[in-house]
């Protein structure tokens, strides 16, 4: 078992540099428990990499870090680790000070790229299991069309239905890929069924929250969050 052993986020952040950069991926950071540190995994990398403390057995057997190719290799790093068993922790003592610039390497991986190798790692570890051979995706928008889309074709055809709280959505039926014509029905979010993935991000609908709540489920178990 690897013990991946990461620096709080609460701490380092508190004195970041400019003090109000990012400010919504920093509260997000700061407010992640122990156990959120896995599963909203698929969200983001969980722990910032200049705050990762391992060994270096654990970096070997990781297989280090990817050549320089703009790819996002602490987001690889991360998913291999957890893959191989590894473990994440957080260290609650003020160690580092994070500066935030605008020509920060980070900012040149784009998007669709991010949302790639998170659904890669998504897949290898949940779809891969049989409780999934079925599942929901919360959000027919724009994350939501690009998740299904990120999907290799056999999981797309795990895909049952799409769940949103837009009146004139509901009652669709999407085809997302004219190769395999598989057609998915849109069904109101309270319908939605477990197992499931959430792709509206968090923090900024109330609603969204409101209503995930009052469903009763567990993240982690019943659902992940992956925008």
């Amino acid at each position: 078992f690897f013990l991946l052993s990461i620096f709080p986020f609460l701490i380092s952040y508190t004195s970041r540099i400019p003090e109000d950069a990012t400010a919504r991926y920093t509260d997000w950071c700061i407010g992640l428990t122990t156990e959120q540190l896995l599963t909203q995994r698929f969200r983001e990398v969980t722990i910032i990499q200049p705050t990762w403390c391992l060994s270096r057995d654990v970096f070997n057997a990781v297989g280090g870090y990817l050549p320089d190719t703009g790819e996002p290799e602490d987001m690889v790093f991360f998913y291999k680790h957890l893959s191989l068993g590894g473990g994440l922790y957080k260290v609650q003592k003020d160690l580092l000070i994070y500066r935030w610039h605008e020509n920060m390497t980070s900012h040149k991986i784009n998007r669709v790229t991010l949302m790639r190798y998170r659904v890669r790692a998504f897949e290898e570890q949940i779809l891969s299991n049989p409780e999934w051979s079925k599942f929901m995706i919360w959000s027919c928008g724009r994350d939501g069309k690009a998740f299904y889309k990120s999907l290799t074709l056999e999981n797309q055809q795990k895909v049952s239905a799409f769940c949103d709280i837009n009146p004139r959505k509901i009652g669709l039926k999407l085809m997302l890929n004219h190769k395999s014509r598989h057609q998915v029905p849109v069904l109101s979010w309270n319908q939605i069924q477990r197992p499931f993935v959430t792709c509206v991000a968090l923090n900024r609908f109330s609603e969204f929250e409101e209503n995930l709540s009052s469903l009763g489920f567990k993240e982690g178990v019943d659902y992940f969050c992956v925008v």
